[in-house]
């Protein structure tokens, strides 16, 4: 009688355990979060280039200083927010960051309406947009093994990756279709309701609490994260090849291809924003391909 009820009790224990990591609550609303969050990210560098050059009336230079101020903060700033992530609360940290990216997209939208957006401005808030998500990249990485169980964090990851190619194909896209039917006010519009909107989300989303520890100070745990990288030849070439990806190929389809829609195909760079979605079907198609190799 005991080895059945025995059974009969691991087998409720192993129905109640989640499936996916899509059934735990924190890394569902942490999900949802990084599918807005993630759309607004890759809404941004398609709108500013497309701001630049036809709201604006700027060529191929300004609009690629634009996008270069909206990427260059990550560079200098990545490493220290990695380490940062590790000694402070997630939920907070994400909450700061999301939130002084919504003041930056706020602000770009009311200066838009009272018609005072100049180019300088779009500078000055591409640098400070680029600060807040620099912030918020790392915990939303590092967070993921914190919410699952060890058994599902492939699942959690491969789902992350699944937020980020849906948001690489919905967003050029939809701004485009905002913005041609209500201007670029629409276009900021509608990245502050996504924003408000993962917000809600986040509020409600419970982190585990940060073990104290010996800290040291975050330029001495980047120095010591860079000599990691630098003594790990997986690790330099890997950072090689995103280098390369981002001097390169990010540039040539943010800004070079975008450019060219206008100057040479003598069309809004807003046009633009259907080949991105197609070109994001073909990095998922591939992405998914390479998770189920393996060893690649």
């Amino acid at each position: 009688m005991n080895n059945a009820g025995d059974a009969d009790l691991s087998e409720s224990s192993s129905d109640e355990q989640p499936k996916n990591a899509l059934s735990v609550p924190d890394y569902r609303r942490l999900w949802i979060n990084n599918l807005a969050y993630m759309f607004v990210s890759n809404a941004q560098r398609f709108a500013i280039g497309w701001l630049v050059l036809d709201g604006l009336g700027g060529d191929e230079t300004s609009q690629g200083m634009a996008v270069f101020m909206l990427g260059i903060p990550v560079a200098f700033i990545v490493m220290q927010a990695g380490a940062l992530a590790d000694r402070v609360d997630g939920r907070a940290l994400l909450l700061r960051s999301q939130l002084g990216l919504l003041a930056v997209v706020v602000a770009t939208l009311v200066l838009l309406a009272m018609d005072r957006l100049t180019y300088g401005w779009v500078l000055i808030l591409a640098v400070f947009s680029g600060i807040a998500q620099a912030f918020g990249q790392p915990v939303r990485q590092a967070l993921i093994p914190l919410l699952v169980p060890d058994r599902l964090l492939m699942n959690a990851v491969a789902l992350n990756a699944l937020a980020m190619t849906t948001s690489m194909i919905l967003s050029a896209p939809l701004v485009k279709i905002t913005g041609d039917l209500f201007d670029f006010e629409g276009v900021f519009a509608l990245q502050v309701f996504m924003l408000i909107a993962a917000l809600g989300v986040l509020r409600r989303l419970q982190t585990p609490t940060i073990q104290e520890s010996k800290k040291r100070r975050l330029l001495q745990e980047a120095a010591s994260a860079l000599r990691h990288v630098v003594g790990d030849i997986r690790l330099r070439v890997l950072f090689l090849l995103l280098a390369m990806a981002a001097v390169t190929v990010n540039a040539a389809v943010m800004v070079t291809m975008q450019a060219k829609v206008k100057e040479e195909l003598l069309r809004d760079s807003g046009d633009m924003a259907y080949l991105l979605g197609v070109m994001a079907v073909g990095i998922s198609i591939t992405s998914v391909f390479v998770m189920r190799k393996g060893d690649m």
